[in-house]
């Protein structure tokens, strides 16, 4: 059984989507105003797979150079965010015995501005697992016009 990726409510990531909306406006009222626009984005968009080409030039992620367990745990330890490791890998497996990945796993979330930059969102954990499994993962891309 395949591993079942999983749109999230955008709730799960709001503090992500405000950090967002907070860089790119001037003032709270804008910050507002486009917090509101990555929700209603956030709302039209589906989960694609994420292409080699994005991947390789993602912003706010190393998980395309993450080749090892090693590589992971640099990757995680360079934001200073400390997570579970051992939650998201059994997001990956499921539980139980098992012999194939067949998790229930949240889409990393991508936002693409309007000069085609993507970067995360949330996901880099996520993302470092796919590489280092070797899996494609699947993703929501937001489409900013910002």
């Amino acid at each position: 059984m395949p591993i079942t990726w999983k749109k999230d409510p955008f709730q799960s990531e709001q503090g992500e989507f405000k950090r967002v909306a907070d860089d790119a406006s001037p003032n709270s009222k804008a910050a507002l105003e486009n917090l509101n626009y990555l929700k209603l984005e956030y709302g039209k968009s589906s989960k694609v797979a994420l292409n080699d080409n994005i991947w390789s030039k993602l912003g706010n992620t190393g998980s395309w150079n993450v080749k090892t367990l090693d590589d992971l745990f640099a990757n995680l330890r360079s934001d200073g965010i400390k997570r579970d490791v051992s939650r998201i890998v059994t997001q990956f497996i499921g539980t139980g015995v098992v012999n194939n990945y067949n998790g229930n796993v949240s889409c990393p979330i991508i936002i693409q501005y309007a000069d085609k930059y993507c970067e995360v969102v949330a996901g880099n954990t996520r993302l470092t697992m796919c590489r280092i499994l070797n899996i494609r993962p699947y993703v929501v891309i937001v489409k900013t016009d910002w």
